[in-house]
């Protein structure tokens, strides 16, 4: 492009359509996270070709870093059956905690020591 073109602008509408979405709303949060920097113009949202294809490039660049299942730093993980040790011992809690739940509530008021009353309609002798 020679420094007297202009860019294409696009709306987050037609970005959008142009990336196969359903919507801009989702162009729309990627300006709010500030990952995409639109151009505004008598307050509507455009964004040139150069920024739709910058912002798709790092998208796919960090879908493929997300994707990595290796541990970079090569650190210690727990695996396997400790993992699962966790899972059980977490679980046995909380049935045991379910269980005393369960159980009747102790007192915690005084026995009453009031003479109870007869119900009405009832001598007493």
């Amino acid at each position: 492009m020679n420094d007297h073109a202009l860019p294409r602008l696009m709306t987050l509408a037609k970005a959008a359509a142009a990336l196969g979405l359903p919507g801009k709303s989702a162009l729309a949060t990627e300006v709010r996270r500030g990952r995409l920097t639109p151009i505004v113009i008598a307050g509507k949202r455009y964004v040139t070709e150069d920024a739709l294809r910058e912002f798709v490039a790092r998208c796919h660049h960090e879908q493929r870093d997300l994707a990595s299942t290796c541990d970079a730093d090569g650190g210690d993980r727990s695996h396997g059956s400790s993992s699962i040790q966790e899972t059980r011992s977490a679980q046995a809690a909380a049935r045991q905690t379910v269980e005393e739940l369960k159980q009747r509530s102790r007192d915690t008021l005084p026995a009453s020591t009031r003479r109870r009353r007869h119900p009405v309609g009832q001598a007493t002798s």
